[in-house]
């Protein structure tokens, strides 16, 4: 009888290790699934964010050239200022809208409302203020004659410098928020 007792114990054990071990292997697989969801969860977010800084320098550095020329009195026409700089705002936008919907980003009831300080988070400061100088960048492209330079270039310029200012208003913000969430130890994207 002790041996029959003894065979029981026994394999009461090794079901109850059997139970165990596989419990801890599930929980330690459970738990490399999440961190590698979160692992790729920032990547993605960090890639969105990467994205937004790019097209915003690629759209303020269209602006910047544009100004340059009419400054210098360069031949320049409105088609294609509408061409490259429409093009680059609405990659923006697309971007913005991508951080928005991944939640980086705080969504207002219009997508890109008009500027409000202190918004925080919020892509409408840099957004807006960058439409408004492409707007005035357009229009002395269309009052621009070649060979002369243009007499608003130097107050566009100064506007320029908001509007990256803004942009750079952003840019931090964005990495703050990837710091949080993520915490990721990284000082640009």
């Amino acid at each position: 009888m002790s041996e029959a007792w003894a065979q029981a114990v026994s394999t009461l054990g090794a079901a109850v290790i059997g139970v165990i071990g596989t419990l801890l292997v599930q929980r330690a697989r459970a738990k490399g699934t999440r961190r590698e969801a979160s692992d790729a969860e920032a990547s993605a977010a960090l890639e969105r964010a990467s994205d937004l800084r790019v097209s915003s320098v690629q759209w303020l550095d269209a602006l910047w050239r544009s100004v340059a020329d009419l400054k210098e009195g360069r031949p320049y026409d409105v088609e294609s200022f509408d061409n490259e700089v429409r093009g680059l705002e609405m990659q923006v936008r697309l971007d913005a809208a991508s951080l928005l919907k991944s939640g980086l980003l705080i969504p207002s009831g219009n997508p890109f409302p008009p500027i409000t300080e202190g918004s925080g988070r919020d892509t409408s400061v840099f957004i807006e203020r960058a439409h408004e100088t492409s707007r005035h960048v357009r229009a002395a492209v269309l009052a621009h004659r070649p060979g002369h330079p243009a007499s608003t270039a130097d107050a566009l310029l100064d506007e320029l410098d908001e509007v990256s200012a803004a942009r750079g208003k952003l840019n931090d913000e964005v990495l703050g928020v990837l710091k949080q969430r993520f915490g990721l130890k990284i000082d640009h994207v």
